[in-house]
């Protein structure tokens, strides 16, 4: 009996990255992942991945500290974050700051030609085995030394126990141990079938028990508590016995150290109870669950430091993180193959709780083990002589073992003791309109079958086999949209609602009264009458359409939900209200959830684990998981905890440019002390990145350079940018990343520092400073002397001009000038010529006042 046989699979989801990200045919032998985030492949070559692209490094002659071969084995990272990676070529580690590869040998002669069995004391011993036997080499002063096993071969495997023994498995040399203190060893040779076996992985448990991964098989010691004669006790665990083993791996922060887990060559991944020596699952690749692991062959096991449990095979690496389990998906296989394989409808059996009833689209119905995820039974078709007689539209369950069936414009009963289909009469609202109903849903109501449709709401007494119309057109002539009921509900009154393309009807059952609300047509040129769906949220009905309202049953007004974080819902065509009175809506944009209590929309695609991106059926509910239907497919989910992605990124700067040049750098360095450019080199350039491997395409980036930028510039997903013209000075540029839940991380910084150029310097411009104020001293002491050279002038030539309007006055103001203008005067009044007299005496006093005047 096969391996998967034995046990049942557990509902988990693993995130691949297959070939299409790696090189082809690249086997994986070991896997790690340093302090920065990179997860590190060895096999061929070594490859470096970052969940969004990969960086490959191969033997190179022509470029300095390649890798020496091809082939490398194990991967190591030591306590400094300092990646250690063993080959056929020795030992050797990353250098982070070169980008390249530094071997380690004893002399410049005396070389180490191959490296494997890693493992590390967690402090600063890094254990080897190499052509030279078992050695051991300090991470930080690069020192190695022999031991004194040597004489053997083909190691495989290494761990230290809690006494610091050290361990080794190999092909065929069987179990080695060595003793650090008394610097001796001692062999174990196990057989199978008479041959030495293979001893592919080791492990110690919370116990310090040592469990053994052979060809065939484990078995377990107990490496401090030897026999009565001093031996060890090899014990044989049952129920492995034909397992070929690859790794072992605990899980404590999800399983516990109770769980082991097991790499196998090909019964997949399998779960092991070391307290009941138990397989408690199996994990294999699914083609029905897009999810499953990718390979039934996986030869190693990693758990890195954030839980991440790292699973590589022959096709790729499959990983397992604990909090990413949520929109999980199955593929109805049985249907892929068919035309138009949409699954319109899911209706959980009232008698059977483990079975789900899945409505199809031309396909028939199909009864499906939902814990299992399997098909059970498919039912393509309820009558052969009618064409839609294969189209479940719509599935009730009546609790009494019926199953009631809404086929085009035919109602069918399945009796699910017997197996067998009953077809019912046409419906009586059939008669009323030009065209034949479409039934759209049935509702269960103790005795009362309610088929809603496009001609109305009728109702089916089981008891009686007899129809009654509850709601439809009297006459050929009615509107036949006032009656195009899309979806019904019943609320908790008993009234039943309906989502119509004419607006919102509320029907009284016991009654048959019905009340239609209509209400304006548009709204900002959109409708606002056609409903898809409706829900109940307390006293308010919330319905799908062009949008999403709520409907007050109280006041009967009608509203549009507000917009928040600019997110428009869109084409609404489904909706459910959950526990926590958040709503979830199928519309054009994927699948929308409005958050009451935050006020917040957020959109899931095919990002965040959907099948397809859009959804026209209704969301269904199956033991408290919502469900999202597609073409031959489903994804369900918890819709309390799709917001709890609590994996914060780790955000990394990848690459510094100076004028689009790549330029090596020290990451830890250059976050503690600056690079130093000159002033010619500010033409800069950052790539940055960050590690969220469950959703990589859904990581937000903000970064700023901190002497330039006043604040954070937010990028969405741009993983670079450049900075030009910058002047000297000290900068620091930082990034952050968030996560597809906005949580965002700490900052990487890298920090810089342009010297500037000689007249960018202080002293330049002190020295300048000071030129310039000495020249404009000598100006402004140029400019006083000039102006008072002009004004001396000024002086000297107004003196010569006053000295000579003095002699001017002295002339004019002669004696005889006076006396003879008096002699004048005195001979006009002696000759009777008074008039001539006075004229001749007011020239004259006018020339006296101008004399003294100047």
């Amino acid at each position: 009996m096969p391996l998967c046989a034995k046990c049942q699979s557990a509902d988990l989801k693993f995130e691949n990255f297959d070939n299409k990200k790696f090189p082809q045919n690249t086997y994986i032998n070991s896997i790690s992942r340093d302090s920065n985030g990179y997860i590190w492949l060895s096999g061929n070559g070594i490859n470096r991945f970052d969940g969004i692209q990969i960086k490959s490094y191969q033997k190179n002659d022509d470029v300095p500290n390649s890798l020496r071969e091809d082939y490398t084995d194990n991967l190591v990272v030591d306590k400094s974050g300092t990646l250690w990676i063993g080959s056929s070529g020795g030992i050797c580690y990353y250098n982070r700051a070169l980008d390249s590869f530094t071997f380690i040998d004893l002399s410049s002669t005396e070389k180490i030609t191959y490296a494997y069995a890693f493992v590390f004391d967690g402090k600063e011993t890094l254990w080897f085995s190499s052509n030279l036997g078992l050695c051991s080499i300090n991470t930080n002063t690069k020192k190695i030394s022999i031991t004194s096993l040597n004489n053997y071969s083909n190691p495989i495997c290494a761990i230290i126990d809690n006494g610091g023994k050290i361990w080794i498995g190999t092909r065929s040399d069987g179990l080695l141990m060595y003793d650090p203190l008394k610097n001796n060893f001692e062999k174990f040779l196990i057989y199978d079938n008479s041959k030495v076996s293979r001893i592919s992985c080791l492990i110690a448990d919370h116990q310090n028990k040592i469990w053994i991964g052979k060809a065939k098989g484990v078995i377990k010691i107990d490496p401090l508590n030897a026999g009565e004669n001093g031996k060890l006790n090899f014990e044989k665990i049952n129920g492995l016995e034909t397992t070929s083993v690859g790794a072992f791996a605990f899980l404590p922060a999800y399983t516990s150290d109770s769980i082991l887990w097991i790499a196998t060559y090909t019964d997949g991944l399998i779960t092991f109870n070391v307290n009941t020596n138990k397989i408690s699952a199996a994990f294999l690749p699914d083609k029905s669950n897009p999810y499953s692991i990718l390979s039934a062959t996986t030869n190693n096991l990693y758990t890195d430091n954030e839980n991440h449990l790292w699973i590589p095979g022959i096709k790729g690496i499959s990983m397992f993180n604990m909090y990413n389990q949520n929109f999980k998906s199955r593929v109805i296989a049985e249907l892929t193959n068919e035309p138009d394989p949409y699954i319109k409808v899911l209706e959980e059996d009232k008698n059977e709780k483990s079975i789900v009833w899945m409505g199809t689209n031309h396909q028939g119905l199909i009864k499906y083990k939902w814990a299992e995820k399997k098909v059970l039974e498919w039912i393509k078709s309820f009558d052969s002589g009618s064409p839609a007689g294969n189209n479940a539209n719509t599935v009730a369950d009546d609790g009494k073992g019926n199953l009631w069936i809404g086929s085009g414009n035919t109602l069918y009963q399945y009796v699910k003791k017997t197996k067998t289909f009953v077809k019912h009469p046409p419906l009586p609202t059939e008669t009323q309109f030009r065209y034949p109903t479409v039934i759209n849903k049935i509702l269960c109501l103790h005795d009362t079958v309610l088929i809603a449709g496009s001609t109305g709401l009728v109702a089916y007494f089981t008891m009686t086999n007899v129809y009654k119309i509850i709601y439809s057109g009297n006459n050929i002539n009615t509107d036949n949209n006032s009656f195009f009921i899309l979806s019904a509900k019943q609320d908790k009154d008993g009234m039943v609602w309906c989502a119509t393309i004419k607006g919102l009807t509320k029907i009284d059952i016991l009654n048959a009264t019905s009340v239609n609300y209509f209400f304006n047509s548009t709204e900002n040129s959109v409708s606002i009458n056609r409903f898809t769906d409706l829900d109940f949220d307390g006293d308010k009905i919330v319905l799908a359409g062009e949008g999403i309202f709520w409907f007050n049953k109280k006041t009967h007004q009608l509203s549009r939900l507000p917009t928040a974080n600019d997110v428009q819902p869109g084409v609404c065509f489904s909706i459910r209200v959950d526990t926590l009175h958040n709503y979830w809506v199928n519309s054009n944009r994927g699948l929308v959830l409005y958050n009451q209590q935050k006020k917040k929309y957020k959109i899931f695609t095919t990002v965040d684990g959907l099948q397809e991106k859009v959804s026209i059926t209704p969301l269904d509910i199956i033991n408290n998981t919502m469900v999202c239907k597609f073409r031959g497919s489903f994804t369900y989910f918890n819709p309390y905890i799709v917001e709890n992605n609590i994996n914060i990124p780790r955000p990394v700067i990848s690459a510094f440019k100076i004028f689009e040049k790549p330029v090596l750098f020290d990451p830890v360095k250059s976050e503690n002390e600056s690079y130093d450019l000159t002033y010619k080199q500010n033409f800069i350039s950052f790539d940055f990145n960050a590690f969220e491997f469950n959703y990589p395409d859904k990581i937000q980036f903000a970064y700023r350079l901190t002497g330039f930028d006043k604040n954070w510039i937010y990028c969405g997903d741009k993983r670079n940018t450049t900075y030009t013209n910058l002047a000297g000075g000290n900068y620091v540029f930082e990034m952050k990343a968030a996560n597809s839940a906005g949580l965002w991380s700490k900052s990487a910084r890298f920090k810089i520092y342009i010297k500037p150029a000689f007249w960018q310097t202080l002293l330049f411009k002190i020295l300048i400073g000071i030129a310039i104020a000495i020249a404009i001293y000598l100006l402004v002491r140029r400019k006083i002397e000039n102006i008072k050279r002009k004004e001396k002038k000024k002086t000297a030539l107004n003196k010569l001009m006053a000295e000579a309007e003095m002699k001017a006055l002295r002339a004019q103001m002669n004696p005889h000038f006076i006396f003879n203008c008096m002699a004048t005067i005195d001979g006009f009044i002696l000759q009777n010529k008074k008039f001539e007299a006075s004229e001749f005496l007011g020239k004259f006093s006018k020339l006296i006042r101008d004399v003294l005047e100047n």
